[in-house]
């Protein structure tokens, strides 16, 4: 008797598991129609889910969370589902992991093509596009690992040294204090990229000078602040991936 209770109850666990899976299943398909998901099409929402998520939030000026949201299903033209789209507070594991599978892809991308220089013109405008697209990728995993307060996570993509701020050249171990203290200021923080990411200095360059706007709003118990700034980024290229020497930033309101 128990036995035949527990099977329509299970059926359900189990249907609702799949129409969740199916939700995933057609942003991986549509993300991989785009070119941002390079995965297979499982209906898992892992952290390369979340990476090719952030990727496409970054390359649409949408807000870059890392994870599903309505705003991000409608651009990808999707129904959302409330099964597969997190309430606001849910840090999910895929979406706190999206840095960490874009830093792997930018260190995979430098192994690939340390070894292979382009030797005709269709070659090296495939190399410039597959850069152009690395650096947006490491862009896009610093913006989005700078939403969480994970300190050490934030920390891998700076330099030992890096030109910080108005601060001159200091150590990781002096970024790390100045991180805990905005995280402490502003708990809360959403970003968007408005606009492209822009090279200064050419492709070739080491350091890579990149520069983008960004808008912004953060929030404590006490206050808000809203608005937008320009980031100017030094990348230079190592075996591990793209570190950042030098970053300031000028704001716009």
């Amino acid at each position: 008797m128990k036995r035949f209770w527990l099977f329509p109850l299970l059926f359900l666990c189990e249907f609702g598991g799949l129409y969740a899976d199916a939700q995933i299943a057609a942003v991986q398909e549509t993300l991989k129609s785009y070119g941002f998901f390079n995965g297979d099409v499982t209906g898992e929402n892992n952290s390369e889910t979340a990476a090719a998520i952030t990727r496409f939030q970054v390359r649409r000026g949408l807000e870059v969370t890392g994870e599903l949201n309505e705003e991000t299903l409608r651009a990808l033209e999707l129904t959302p589902s409330h099964a597969a789209t997190p309430n606001a507070e849910d840090h999910s594991q895929p979406r706190i992991e999206a840095w960490r599978a874009l830093r792997e892809q930018d260190r995979e991308f430098l192994k690939r093509t340390a070894s292979s220089q382009p030797t005709d013109q269709v070659g090296e405008q495939i190399s410039e596009a597959s850069s152009m697209d690395q650096i947006r990728d490491f862009i896009a995993g610093f913006v989005v690992v700078g939403i969480g307060q994970d300190v050490e996570a934030e920390l891998q993509f700076y330099s030992e040294e890096a030109e910080y701020y108005d601060s001159g050249l200091v150590t990781r171990e002096f970024i790390r204090k100045d991180i805990l203290r905005y995280d402490q200021n502003w708990p809360v923080r959403r970003y968007w990229l408005d606009g492209d990411i822009r090279i200064l200095n050419g492709l070739e360059a080491d350091p890579i000078e990149v520069q983008y706007q960004i808008k912004y709003f953060v929030k404590n118990p006490r206050k808000e602040s809203s608005g937008a700034a320009v980031k100017t980024l030094k990348l230079r290229k190592t075996r591990n991936g793209l570190e950042i020497t030098s970053v300031r930033e000028t704001t716009l309101n």
